[in-house]
C-alpha cells in the first residue's frame, strides 16, 4: 500500500473556454492500479483544471477515488503558469483517508479506496503543459511495487521524455 506520494508541478497553458467540463482538465500525475485505467482504478493524484465558474481559472485539485466514485477537491485555487507546486500526500490505510498538502501547508483530508499500486500516469489533455520536477512514492514495508508499467509507459510515450536529460532549473524541467 502507498504511504507517500510527492509530486512537484508547474503548468502552462489554460484550458479552452466554452468546453465541456470534462475536457477542463490539464495535467495529471496520478496513482493507478491493477487495471491500468488512470479514469476507473486510480488511488489519487494531482490535476490543474480550469475553475468550474470561470475556465480562464486554473486551480490544482486532488483527484481521487471514493466509493462516491471519481471525485476531485481544490487544493489551491488560481494558480500560477509556469510555477512548481509541490503536493504531498500521506495515505493512512487502517483509516482509508489521504491528508494532502500543497507547499508543506495542509489542503484537505479525504478518502481513498486502497488498491496496489500498478502505474504512475503522467497526462496533458487539452491546452494545458504539465511539467514534472519530482515524483517520490514510498510503500508499507514488504511491499514491492515494480515499475514495469510505469517503464512501458514511458517507454510508449519517449516523445515526452526526452526533456530528462535537462537540468533541474525552471526552463529545462520534464515536460509531459
Amino acid at each position: 500500500a502507498v504511504t507517500l506520494y510527492k509530486v512537484t508541478a508547474a503548468f502552462s497553458g489554460i484550458v479552452i473556454e466554452g468546453a465541456a467540463n470534462s475536457d477542463r482538465a490539464g495535467g495529471y500525475a496520478l496513482l493507478c492500479g491493477p487495471d491500468h485505467n488512470a479514469t476507473d482504478d486510480f488511488i489519487g493524484g494531482l490535476q490543474f483544471a480550469a475553475d468550474d465558474d470561470d475556465p480562464s481559472i486554473v486551480n490544482l485539485r486532488w483527484l481521487y477515488s471514493s466509493r462516491q466514485g471519481r471525485l476531485s477537491a481544490t487544493l489551491l485555487p488560481d494558480v500560477n503558469p509556469d510555477t512548481f507546486y509541490t503536493v504531498e500526500a500521506k495515505f493512512h490505510y487502517d483509516r482509508r483517508e489521504a491528508d494532502v498538502a500543497v507547499d508543506g501547508t495542509y489542503a484537505i483530508t479525504v478518502e481513498y479506496l486502497p488498491r496496489p499500486l500498478d502505474a504512475i500516469r503522467l497526462y496533458n489533455f487539452s491546452n494545458c503543459t504539465a511539467r514534472f520536477r519530482e515524483i517520490a512514492v514510498s510503500l508499507k514495508p514488504g511491499d514491492v511495487y515494480s515499475w514495469a508499467n510505469t517503464a512501458q509507459f514511458i517507454q510508449d510515450h519517449q516523445h515526452m521524455m526526452d526533456a530528462l536529460s535537462g537540468g533541474s532549473d525552471d526552463d529545462s524541467a520534464p515536460v509531459f
